[in-house]
């Protein structure tokens, strides 16, 4: 500490060194900062609600692609079940 100060002299506010202006400056640069943070992310949230819809879509059409499969085969095994041929072997069998 310097002989001919006072501790009053250390104890200043912060705000007392800070001028008008550089509050501005201050002020203006994180305004944009967060311009620069928006700018930059909206791409990317776009983007990721492409893709969400996009796999929504995928998913959508791999269980209509299963269900038209199960249909078919739930038909085929129906129609196999009672076809003519096959009743010939039941009555086979039963006899």
């Amino acid at each position: 500490m310097h002989p001919n100060r006072s501790n009053s002299d250390d104890l200043q506010p912060i705000d007392a060194a800070v001028t008008p202006r550089e509050r501005g400056m201050a002020l203006i640069l994180v305004v944009l900062v967060l311009t620069s943070l928006v700018a930059i992310g909206t791409p990317f949230i776009i983007s990721m609600k492409l893709q969400e819809r996009g796999s929504v879509q995928t998913v959508a059409k791999q269980r209509a692609h299963l269900a038209a499969i199960s249909a078919r085969n739930h038909t085929l095994a129906h129609l196999f079940g009672s076809h003519e041929s096959r009743e010939r072997e039941l009555d086979r069998k039963s006899v």
